[in-house]
């Protein structure tokens, strides 16, 4: 299991509702530094490994920026305004 704490780090201006395409490459960046950040070889079993967490990572970020009064989604699927 490969696990990384992201702090102090800000990216929530990586995606502004572009295409679904800018945000998967900023997943397969998030997840690519997951790889480095535990020092394990990159390689696509790693990578699949990490993509999860850096898709979750990316959304807990998305949501700590979303501003009072905006919908958001929680990691179950459940929507609910901040």
């Amino acid at each position: 299991m490969i696990i990384v704490l992201w702090k102090n780090i800000n990216l929530a201006g990586v995606w502004q509702g572009k295409s679904s395409g800018e945000k998967e490459l900023a997943w397969e960046g998030m997840a690519k530094a997951i790889i480095r950040v535990n020092q394990v070889p990159q390689n696509e079993q790693n990578l699949k490994q990490a993509m999860p967490q850096a898709v979750e990572q990316f959304a807990s970020i998305r949501r700590d920026a979303a501003q009072k009064g905006w919908w958001i989604q929680d990691p179950y699927g459940n929507w609910t305004r901040k």
